[in-house]
């Protein structure tokens, strides 16, 4: 047991939970444990018969000899000749791990990339073993820390898809509309595994004062299953269904209120799979992660890449995610924001003037590269020569910035809209110098997401967070993704009918749910 098992700072062994006594946290630098768990997928894939491994949740936290000895490791392998300059240290000898979040530490700093490496070379490992024991089985598990709060969770996996088939994100944020206006959703979650180009199935519940729950009506069903439809054609999450909550063990897909508009609605993406499968996105704005400002600057990046992306979802605006340099260097995105990333690489603020150079343009909030990735603040910001360039609009103020919750902390599930929502949408219209994709008018709660299906037609899909209400919708797609003709009506839900609007465009009227228009070339 003591060679399987993780380690706190005083050297006690770590519960699962912190108390649950009949259950540990496992050293993944444990060849032992590490044996254990493929001898576990074997027999899961082979004895059982499953289909694939999921991992709920990855871990790592661990104080002992060993894992301190193979962090001094990693630090001379990656830091050797900087002892001085990043750690003022004359060699890593006798490096210990702090024992708490310390982000101004550059020892802690290191720690997390230490943790990370750790934990995505053992998936890396583990994903290669399940893959040779059975070649289609699926690996799933969270690239990434859902609300960036866990504190054994500060740090985002590696941007790349080569541990994972499919991504879970289990969060609080269930789409809807609460009773203070703000709109929660996982749209976000579903662009940042986007960005890892894979497709992520989202387990979430809706928070309320006494836990959480799953969906309780027919409207709240619709909503759990149509938004990841609207944002990508991800797997349809309805996890929830096979719950047995408070139904004398019955599971809760069984229940009349549920029951019959979750068959509804997989039924419709049953049928009309070629709406989602093979489909890419027509957005022409881009939203810039950079893994040192969520990581080591993660209050203020959090703050500022939440409202921006709020502003976004509630403006019909559609986007995608772009993570670290290997992002940039592959996008070719029309508009890359910005929105007050601290701390950037010298490499990152190169590939942003390349971005320009290209002639593509940028908004910029705040104090973008004000640090350096080692925390470090320049003498002048990296991205300052690009103030006044005729392609980057710059807000100095950063009014994108979510505000905060009742516990002073920006979080999802209060995802409120910033008082200058409307000033940073039109910011980000006028930064784009192209006409979006399409242009919807629909006031603050109906999603937009507009793909080229794998038939080269295009779909523009509309979700109303708001459905206990039915709304009016006007769509208008930029000429050259149009032939012109009318488009198809495609919705599960019954007494939504479009017509052309004054004007131009096209009008949905009494939009229920969740509809698409399909416009065929």
């Amino acid at each position: 047991l003591r060679e399987h098992v993780q380690y706190d700072p005083e050297g006690r062994l770590r519960y699962y939970s912190g108390s649950n006594y009949f259950r540990w946290q496992g050293d993944q630098s444990s060849e032992l444990f590490i044996g254990y768990l493929k001898r576990v997928i074997t027999y899961g894939l082979i004895e059982i018969g499953l289909d694939g491994v999921e991992w709920d949740g990855t871990v790592y936290h661990c104080h002992c000899e060993r894992c301190r000895g193979a962090f001094r490791e990693f630090l001379r392998a990656q830091y050797s000749g900087r002892e001085r300059e990043l750690f003022g240290l004359p060699h890593f000898d006798h490096a210990l791990m702090p024992p708490k979040i310390a982000l101004n530490d550059p020892m802690y700093r290191a720690l997390l990339r230490f943790r990370v490496q750790m934990m995505h070379d053992r998936l890396c490992e583990l994903y290669a073993h399940a893959k040779s024991v059975k070649e289609h089985a699926i690996f799933a598990t969270y690239p990434h820390t859902p609300q960036f709060s866990r504190p054994d969770r500060e740090a985002i996996l590696p941007a790349t898809s080569d541990y994972l088939d499919l991504a879970n994100s289990e969060t609080h944020e269930m789409p809807r509309v609460e009773e203070d206006c703000r709109l929660i959703g996982s749209v976000r979650h579903l662009k940042q595994c986007s960005a890892l180009g894979v497709p992520t199935l989202v387990t979430s519940w809706i928070l309320y004062p006494d836990g959480y729950r799953a969906p309780e009506n027919a409207q709240e069903v619709k909503l759990s299953i149509a938004e990841s439809a609207c944002f990508g054609g991800h797997p349809f999450p309805a996890t929830w269904a096979n719950r047995p909550w408070g139904r004398d063990g019955k599971t809760l897909y069984l229940s009349p209120e549920r029951g019959p508009a979750l068959r509804q609605y997989m039924r419709f993406f049953a049928d009309h799979e070629d709406l989602y499968a093979g489909s890419q996105s027509l957005a022409n704005v881009a939203v810039f992660y950079a893994r040192s400002s969520t990581d080591y600057d993660r209050d203020t990046a959090q703050a500022h890449l939440q409202g921006l992306e709020q502003i976004l979802l509630q403006h019909q605006i559609p986007f995608e995610v772009i993570v670290d340099e290997d992002g940039l260097r592959e996008s070719s995105y029309p508009l890359v924001c910005v929105p007050n990333q601290r701390l950037l690489s010298d490499e990152a603020c190169d590939l942003l003037r390349a971005h320009l150079q290209a002639g593509r343009a940028l908004l910029l909030t705040g104090e973008p590269g004000r640090y350096d990735e080692h925390r470090r603040e320049r003498q002048v910001d990296g991205l300052a020569d690009l103030r006044g360039h005729e392609r980057v609009t710059w807000l100095a103020d950063a009014p994108e910035r979510a505000p905060a919750g009742p516990d002073g902390r920006v979080t999802p599930v209060y995802a409120y809209l910033p008082e200058r929502h409307e000033e940073v949408a039109e910011a980000v219209r006028s930064a784009i110098r192209s006409s979006l994709p399409g242009e919807v008018e629909a006031g603050l709660y109906v999603g937009v997401g507009i793909y080229r299906t794998a038939a080269g037609e295009v779909a523009v899909h509309l979700l109303n967070y708001a459905n206990s209400e039915r709304t009016q919708v006007r769509v208008r797609v930029a000429p050259e993704l149009s032939s012109g003709g009318e488009p198809e009506l495609i919705t599960p839900d019954e007494g939504t009918s479009l017509r052309r609007a004054d004007g131009g465009g096209w009008e949905v009227a009494d939009l229920d749910t969740y509809v698409v228009l399909l416009f065929r070339q």
